[in-house]
């Protein structure tokens, strides 16, 4: 809250009149209050989170685990078919991309003695990475008791080519 920005709304006589000197003692003084059980509350609620796991530690319960950000893309795991555990391949529905939110923290340069962190101001960015991803389609083959054979067919989207559409419209747009 900036309090001179507000006060420079008003004229100079209301400014410099008694009440409204009394108003602004009374506000600042109220503002650094608030500011003192601020940083009260978020030690109070430091030291109940080392309280309640000296409380589980004495209960014998495990203890809360500490969750770090996960660099790694996680593993696709297609769905299982019925036989012989292979994967069906993934369908056309399923959305290729996938957000990733990341945080970096900045500091200041040359902050002096005495200052207060007063929070973050966030500042988004947006970027684009490529993923290399690889499908492999296996073909049943089937041996009929006439000496037929029957072989699974490919999607008709991959025309009996090694590489995906998506790639395929991506290097002719270049």
């Amino acid at each position: 809250m900036n309090l001179d920005g507000i006060l420079s709304t008003f004229p100079p006589e209301v400014r410099e009149s008694t009440p409204m000197q009394v108003v602004i003692v009374l506000i600042q003084t109220l503002l650094e209050q608030l500011q003192v059980t601020q940083e009260q509350l978020t030690k109070s609620q430091e030291k109940i989170k080392i309280l309640e796991d000296e409380l589980a530690k004495l209960r014998k319960t495990p203890k809360r685990p500490k969750f770090r950000p996960n660099g790694m893309q996680p593993r696709d795991r297609g769905k299982r078919s019925g036989r012989n555990g292979d994967k069906t391949p993934p369908s056309n529905n399923s959305s290729l991309a996938k957000n990733e939110i990341s945080e970096v923290i900045v500091k200041p340069l040359n902050i002096p003695d005495g200052s207060r962190f007063k929070g973050y101001q966030a500042f988004a960015i947006q970027d684009i990475s490529l993923i290399a991803k690889e499908i492999v389609y296996k073909l049943e083959v089937w041996l009929s008791p006439n000496g037929d054979i029957f072989r699974g067919k490919l999607p008709e989207e991959l025309k009996g080519q090694h590489f995906g559409s998506t790639l395929r419209a991506f290097t002719t747009n270049l």
